[in-house]
């Protein structure tokens, strides 16, 4: 009995002290620094955050520990009492990235971000700033501007995996359907 006790004590500490975190991060003044030019909304980037979270925890006694499962699509944050050991696991799901090596950075990245912004109820307003943009959108896709912004912000080679998967032979962006275009679009979009 006294053990389940001081396990509870312990997780109650530990939720003390991450309150308290939560509450410093949100006085804090950090702005969105990342952006995205498919849907043209800023966002929180990792290095947005994380600096001030790192002297948090130090300052109230926390650390944490991330993995990444790809196998299972997700990011676990471990997020540790250092005084009492006891600690508490945040899962975020993440999105297999397409094409290049460089890409799965890319991945670890935005899993840690959202994996943050659910352990410290970081508020991500992307889904409200992209709404005017597909308010704004027509069921009939102005192929000229999508050609424009995939050229301007990525390469065919970037979706490789993607077009072999759907057996398309394309060797640049205007070479792919409107349909295929809408597609590959929305999974830019998706980033």
């Amino acid at each position: 009995m006294s053990e389940e006790l001081d396990i509870l004590k312990n997780k109650a500490k530990l939720y003390k002290k991450l309150q308290k975190a939560r509450l410093k991060l949100q006085n804090k003044d950090f702005k969105k620094s990342g952006y995205n030019p498919f849907q043209k909304f800023n966002y929180f980037e990792l290095s947005d955050f994380l600096p001030h979270i790192n002297k948090i925890f130090d300052e109230i006694g926390l650390a944490d520990h991330i993995n990444i499962y790809r196998e299972k699509s997700q990011a676990e944050l471990i997020i540790y009492d250092t005084e009492t050991g006891h600690s508490e696991t945040f899962y975020s799901p993440i999105q297999e990235q397409l094409g290049k090596q460089q890409d799965i950075g890319a991945m670890i990245t935005y899993a840690r971000r959202y994996a943050y912004n659910i352990a410290l109820n970081i508020s991500e307003n992307d889904v409200l700033d992209a709404q005017d943009i597909k308010a704004k959108s027509t069921t009939k896709i102005d192929r000229v501007k999508i050609l424009q912004m995939l050229n301007d912000n990525a390469e065919i080679s970037q979706i490789k995996g993607w077009l072999n998967n759907n057996n398309i032979k394309a060797n640049s962006f205007d070479e792919l359907t409107d349909n295929q275009l809408m597609q590959v679009f929305n999974l830019f979009n998706q980033r």
